[in-house]
């Protein structure tokens, strides 16, 4: 954006100095263009970092589905390294409990703040209603006891690499 401001800027004075034979506003509606074309390349507006993060978090849920244990399971499946649980709900959406631990890995490379900004806006954290102003949660899982956790909705499994799920903006 800086980038595109400073051609926008050079652009104009280039227009007044008679270096180029445009107008000033054929110059800022060309940069307009341009920046609604880079815009469109790369999914929306947000920025690349927390669509990385929604990218990497959705990736390991993916890759890593066998490391979470169903959250009414009678018996823990032997895992070696369990990242988490998950919830089948009746309406057939699944909601992912991430361990803190886990969580930590997944957003090593990313900022944290981003991720669960992008996750709320997309309302795919799920948040305890007692306590909407912090991200995890406390979640009491059979065998296991009360465990705080980061809830994100299954949701994020149908997002595309480009950080946006059908439907949602």
């Amino acid at each position: 954006l800086r980038t595109l401001g400073l051609i926008a800027a050079a652009g104009r004075l280039a227009c007044r100095w008679d270096i180029l034979p445009l107008e000033e506003d054929d110059v800022a509606e060309g940069v307009a263009t341009c920046f609604k074309a880079w815009i469109k390349s790369r999914g929306g507006a947000r920025s690349k970092t927390s669509s990385t993060a929604l990218i990497e978090l959705r990736d390991f849920l993916q890759q890593n589905a066998g490391r979470f244990v169903p959250v009414n399971a009678d018996e823990t499946p032997k895992i070696n390294s369990i990242a988490g649980y998950v919830e089948t709900l009746e309406s057939g959406a699944s909601i992912f409990y991430i361990l803190k631990p886990t969580w930590k890995e997944i957003v090593a490379k990313a900022p944290r703040a981003k991720l669960i900004e992008e996750l709320d806006r997309l309302t795919l954290l799920k948040r305890h209603p007692s306590t909407p102003e912090t991200p995890s949660m406390v979640k009491r899982v059979r065998g296991v006891g009360p465990i705080r956790v980061y809830a994100v909705h299954g949701e994020i499994l149908e997002m595309t690499d480009q950080g946006t799920i059908d439907g949602m903006h």
